[in-house]
């Protein structure tokens, strides 16, 4: 679906300045956490990706 160097790419992305953190005590799922942020999973998605 995806081309590994298109993967690599995004995960450079996403990891570039990122300052290391405690891990949560539990995780949401995509539809859980769009339906707290009052979104659609790809938008939210879109939005954690590219800060917009």
């Amino acid at each position: 679906m995806f081309a590994p160097e298109d993967l690599d790419e995004f995960l450079g992305r996403l990891l570039d300045g990122a300052a290391p953190v405690k891990a949560a005590a539990s995780l949401a799922d995509m539809p859980s956490a769009a339906k707290k942020a009052c979104c659609r999973p790809p938008r939210s998605f879109r939005r954690f990706s590219t800060g917009a």
